[in-house]
């Protein structure tokens, strides 16, 4: 019976929580803490986390000290001594305001924008943001204008700033909203980033100007030239200390009098005078020192660049722009760009680059062929290691198979639909190497060629691979259809025999592979017939029966005494960390007596189900469609057509681990037997843990059906927990699945505490029939792993003697021979056999 998930012996919450403890006294505890700080809001590296934490803080605090400003009184109390004079009133007081009320904003959002997981995660809150953010920033620089004159003081450094600083920030964020129009993300990143470090130079300059006014204060020769009637504002109107500090402004207009006030760190005039003097230096200084810095960090990050680069030149292919892949608006425009795009064959970016078969590797014992049922890729479309390629599916389970190069997918060898030979090509990708760098000495696996030009692009693969070509489309039964052919059984007869036929040369009637075959031809062995019969499944003749014959050809010509064979030595290795939590439990398990049962169930009414289950999954737990299918004319969304808010009516948010393409077996299973859970309490008891061994133990009984699923993952045993089965309907149990399988493949694991709570299920489920063509199983129920194990075994096509085929399933029970009866345990059986036989009752389940 075909599986969504992995199987495995149970793996109980004791495990993880030794893993944690093992985790907690390392003594990197701290690191990890901080690599899943940062990389939880998506940063790759840490310095990149660092820098934000630093220009984001100063940018967030700098911000949110300023709000208060937007209060006229409170601005004008905050503001440097003698500014204020000038923004009480008038345009100067009307530029401020819309300045502070415009370019806070900004700069609040704009922390936010640098952190990768909005970016990621939240597209389209990052781009409602940015644009609000370049918005508000014209405004600001705008008005930054109107207060220049007048921005502390005046002072002509000052003004000469803030009309160079606010002209470039507007040009560069012009640059920043053209190129992301134009769909240039990396020339976008720079424009951005160049536009908020020159802005955030301000704060910098603060505090080199309290550093410079405190240093000038020392001095005490500097002096700051003011009119009388702006030191009387600062000197809180007081007209006598006025003419007691400067005597000048006792006759005249105080306006058109001026005076010059010492620099020094004392009252409010000289401190306002230390820092007109200082300002506008201090500017300059952080300034430049910004402009630095940002362009070192651009050049620091060329792997950033080209990524984008790369999505860039895709995203500009699918919006089918007229040039793809053009430098930047300035490098089109005034640079030595002279009109060159950007592509993954352009000679002007292209290192050594070669073409690689990506071949299909053996995905499991005895699997010799594969279907592709989806590729996740076109040709021409970039490619990550690790990034998904295909999925393909066995006689035993459906495999994603992940891209092994970074580089382009050039050529799909095998088509969806169409049957793969392992050892086969599935596809060809060009990959960039170093100029420097030595052919690959793996001939059968990759294709070297020459460095790509735009007016060339080799689409032929290594001689010694031979030319692929897809077979005819033919339907292939599974092996649980009724209606499969009875010669389709047999090894090397039907279609299979006639698969067979592609691999013979020169009249040889032995079955091998290409690559076997040459291999022979190396070794001097022309005729295969004298190798026969092949130690490989029907006879087919492998790598090592070549070897093995051609030592037994050795022997017999030196007519020498046959040598000991090499058996090689044997190797120590130490289980892991798993593995001997797998190890303690399983051996503290024998303390349970167990009471086994086995029964076989009638899954015909559920297989006759499972097409029009197939037909009408939700959309929700649907791959999306190919962009190049088109939307049905009439359909249920039609009602929202119009509306502004469509696009976000008619999309359905879901997890794309959820989505799976066919329902399977297994889901309607869990869902059967929930419901008989909840009509036998005792198989939703768990047992209540008791410090004194003399106490005597209570059982506790759950309002819901919890149920174990054991899952087998790269990095160990799990058993994550499905809670509240019985309220899930058979998609979201199918979606569930695909998730936990999702999850269980990542390394390192991508299951939490809350996939696997520590209490666990009352009912555990092992799926062994999708890995093994065994009916009947011995399941061992460990402790914590509820009061029942139950292992399915292999779904199978019974002929009934009145000529009928029934599809049956042997499902194997151990309980807790301390909780549940053996006679309960045969009737809760029976209760499940009643919903899986009867699945129109699950037309009457509601609340």
């Amino acid at each position: 019976m075909a599986s969504d998930t992995l199987n495995a012996p149970t793996s109980t919450p004791a495990l993880k929580d030794s893993q944690l403890s093992l985790d907690s006294a390392n003594p990197n505890a701290f690191v990890r803490g901080y690599q899943r700080l940062f990389q939880a809001l998506g940063f790759k590296k840490g310095y990149n986390f660092v820098l934000w934490f630093i220009f984001g803080g100063a940018m967030l605090g700098f911000v949110l000290a300023r709000f208060m400003y937007l209060h006229v009184p409170t601005m004008l109390a905050g503001v440097a001594p003698g500014e204020a004079y000038w923004f009480r009133r008038g345009i100067y007081k009307a530029g401020m305001l819309i300045h502070l009320g415009s370019i806070l904003p900004a700069g609040f959002l704009a922390v936010f924008q640098f952190v990768p997981i909005i970016r990621y995660k939240a597209i389209l809150v990052h781009r409602i943001s940015g644009y609000i953010s370049i918005f508000l920033l014209f405004i600001g620089m705008a008005s930054a204008f109107i207060i220049t004159r007048r921005s502390f003081g005046g002072e002509m450094s000052s003004q000469t700033w803030t009309m160079t600083i606010s002209a470039l920030v507007l040009v560069m964020v012009t640059l920043g909203w053209v190129n992301i129009k134009r769909l240039q993300i990396d020339q976008h990143r720079k424009w951005m980033l160049r536009t908020w470090f020159y802005a955030s130079s301000i704060i910098t300059a603060r505090i080199i100007m309290i550093i410079s006014a405190k240093i000038l204060s020392a001095i005490g020769q500097y002096y700051a030239v003011w009119n009388c009637d702006e030191v009387l504002y600062t000197l809180d109107n007081d007209s006598t200390r006025l003419t007691e500090l400067f005597p000048a402004c006792s006759a005249g207009l105080l306006e058109s009098t001026h005076v010059t006030v010492p620099a020094v760190w004392t009252q409010a005039v000289n401190i306002g005078s230390t820092l007109r003097i200082t300002f506008g230096p201090s500017l300059w200084i952080a300034s430049l020192i910004h402009a630095i810095g940002v362009e070192i960090y651009i050049h620091l990050t060329p792997g950033e660049t080209a990524r984008l680069r790369k999505v860039s030149y895709q995203k500009q292919l699918e919006r089918g722009m007229r040039y793809p892949g053009s430098m930047s608006t300035v490098g089109d425009k005034l640079g030595d760009n002279f009109g060159v795009a950007y592509s993954p064959d352009a000679a002007l970016f292209a290192k050594r680059k070669s073409l690689k078969t990506f071949h299909l590797a053996d995905i499991g014992e005895g699997i010799t062929e594969c279907e592709v049922l989806k590729w996740s890729v076109k040709p021409q479309s970039p490619i990550g290691s690790f990034d998904p390629l295909c999925e393909v599916q066995s006689d035993k389970a459906s495999v994603e198979i992940t891209s092994p190069f970074d580089g382009v997918v050039k050529e799909l060898l095998v088509q969806e639909g169409h049957i793969a030979k392992v050892g086969e090509g599935l596809c060809v990708i060009e990959v960039e190497e170093d100029s420097d760098s030595a052919p690959s000495s793996d001939e059968s696996t990759s294709t070297p060629t020459p460095t790509v030009t735009p007016s060339s692009t080799p689409k032929t693969t290594s001689a010694t691979e031979g030319s692929f070509t897809p077979p005819s489309p033919t339907r292939r039964h599974h092996p649980l259809d009724p209606a499969r052919p009875a010669e389709s059984l047999s090894a090397g007869t039907g279609q299979r025999a006639e698969k067979q036929k592609d691999f013979e040369k020169g009249g040889s009637q032995s079955l091998a592979t290409p690559s076997v075959r040459h291999y022979a031809r190396t070794q001097g062995i022309s005729d295969l017939d004298a190798v026969m019969p092949g130690s490989g499944r029907g006879g087919r003749i492998e790598r090592a029966d070549i070897d093995a014959y051609l030592k037994r050809s050795q022997k017999s010509e030196t007519s020498a005494a046959p040598a000991k064979r090499d058996l090689g030595e044997d190797m120590v290795v130490e289980m892991g960390r798993t593995r001997w939590g797998m190890w303690k439990s399983m051996t503290k398990s024998l303390e349970i007596p167990l009471f086994g049962y086995s029964a076989t169930l009638d899954l015909t009414a559920l297989n006759e189900m499972l097409p029009a289950l197939n037909a009408h999954i939700p959309q929700e737990y649907r791959p999306p469609p190919p962009t190049s299918e088109h939307a049905p004319s009439i359909s249920p969304d039609s009602i929202f057509s119009g509306s502004s808010d469509a696009k976000q009516t008619l999309a359905v948010p879901s997890d794309p681990a959820t989505h799976f393409k066919r329902m399977t077996m297994l889901p309607l299973l869990l869902k059967t037997l929930s419901l008989a859970m909840m009509e036998w309490p005792v198989m939703r008891t768990h047992i209540n843990s008791t410090t004194e061994p003399s106490a005597k133990p209570t059982l506790t009984i759950r309002p819901s059906s919890d149920i174990s699923i054991a899952l087998s993952t790269p990095t160990g045993l799990y058993t994550p927990t499905l809670v509240g089965l019985n309220n899930y309907s058979p998609y979201a149990i199918a979606g569930s699945l695909a998730r936990l399988a999702y999850l269980g493949r990542q390394t390192p694991s991508g299951l939490t505490l809350a996939d696997m709570p520590k209490r666990g299920g009352t009912l555990t489920v092992s799926n062994v029939g999708a890995v093994g063509a065994g009916k009947w199983a011995v399941p061992r129920l460990v402790q914590g792993g509820g009061v029942a194990i139950v292992a399915v075994g292999r779904a199978e096509w019974v002929a009934k003697p009145s000529g009928e085929k029934r599809l049956e399933v042997g499902v194997s029970w151990s309980a807790d021979h301390r909780v549940v009866e053996g006679a309960e345990l045969a009737a809760f059986v029976e209760s499940w056999r009643s919903w899986v036989e009867n699945p129109a009752r699950l037309v009457g389940v509601g609340q």
